[in-house]
């Protein structure tokens, strides 16, 4: 992998550093912010979203196969297939209480219109699993939502990562990490906390 690396500190944080990885490949231009939020907005939404009280939903398929149907490798993996949910944003309105809690983050971003956003909780697993590669918006490898960005924000510190076809992306607490929403990328567990929780968010 071939990278080109540029730090900047314009209108950030003193302690934030802004990472661009370029690649040879247009599609998976990366561009990592960390220490995106000041501290003790990011402590207030972690706490919010670790919380005993967190509402969490069963997403009972974190990515879906019609390989599964005859794929043995599919099948053995499926057990792992599956993550906590909360639907904050959609359909052109808030969709969880909890959506609140995620205004500094957008107003930092400055989108022009949002599509999506999501919490996301992976479990902790004996090893490390990697889940299967996808795209947040539109049929895998279409141009449907062509220009719009997808933006992971990391709510805790572990050893699980995001994945792309040419590197990785590691979980970090109060790292963003935003690339074109039709890049492939995939998710993990964790095997060192008992969870992975970040923030997904897609718009224009």
């Amino acid at each position: 992998m071939h990278l080109v690396l540029l730090t900047s500190l314009k209108n950030r944080a003193p302690a934030s550093v802004v990472t661009i990885l370029k690649t040879m490949d247009p599609l998976a231009n990366l561009e990592i912010i960390d220490n995106f939020l000041p501290p003790e907005e990011f402590e207030r939404i972690s706490e919010v979203f670790t919380g005993q009280d967190f509402p969490w939903f069963v997403n009972k398929a974190k990515v879906m196969h019609v390989a599964r149907m005859f794929d043995p490798e599919l099948q053995a993996a499926e057990i792992y297939n599956w993550q906590m949910v909360n639907y904050l944003y959609g359909n052109g309105q808030p969709l969880s209480q909890m959506y609140e809690y995620v205004l500094p983050i957008i107003n930092l971003l400055q989108p022009r219109a949002l599509i999506r956003i999501k919490a996301n909780l992976n479990h902790h697993t004996d090893s490390l699993q990697e889940y299967a590669f996808h795209t947040d918006c539109g049929e895998y490898g279409s141009e449907e939502f062509e220009g719009a960005t997808t933006a992971i924000f990391y709510l805790n510190s572990n050893n699980g990562y995001t994945k792309f076809h040419n590197g990785r992306v590691d979980s970090v607490a109060n790292r963003l990490v935003k690339f074109p929403v039709n890049t492939p990328h995939s998710g993990t567990s964790t095997t060192n906390e008992k969870y992975r929780v970040v923030l997904n968010i897609n718009y224009f």
